[in-house]
């Protein structure tokens, strides 16, 4: 287990298009430095959404991908978010598929799920022998 420090930037980037009345999702940019995973950024991921699943857009993923190649944007890809509208904060069989395709790139992926009725996010990992293992509180910081 790996501790996370969020920082308010992306806590902000993330309140500010979460309330919608269809899913969200969003990629998490930061690094991971000294054994502690920093996210400190959301990008909002336009593409497809409904109610109940919500898609990433592919030209907006190559864009993410030449700006940090290019250096305009700082760090990497260190996880995506998504919002559950019908409550809970949970990982679905597609969040878990999605998570295990992002987490063969790095072991240090996470994936945030916010509960935009109750407006609480919980922060995921997911092992092959246990499944989706929900990040404990005490190991996430905001600063």
């Amino acid at each position: 287990m790996f501790k996370i420090n969020i920082r308010d930037k992306a806590l902000n980037q993330l309140g500010n298009y979460i309330n919608k009345t269809h899913e969200q999702i969003g990629l998490l940019i930061g690094k991971f430095e000294n054994g502690e995973l920093y996210i400190n950024e959301v990008i909002n991921g336009t593409g497809e959404a409904d109610k109940s699943h919500c898609m990433f857009s592919q030209d907006l993923l190559a864009e993410v991908a030449d700006n940090i190649i290019n250096g305009r944007l700082e760090g990497s890809i260190v996880g995506w978010c998504h919002s559950h509208i019908h409550g809970g904060i949970f990982m679905s069989p597609i969040d878990i598929e999605t998570q295990c395709k992002l987490q063969q790139f790095s072991q240090y992926i996470v994936s945030m799920v916010v509960d935009v009725s109750s407006r609480q996010f919980g922060i995921f990992i997911y092992d092959q022998q246990s499944g989706p293992i929900q990040i404990p509180s005490e190991y996430i910081s905001i600063s």
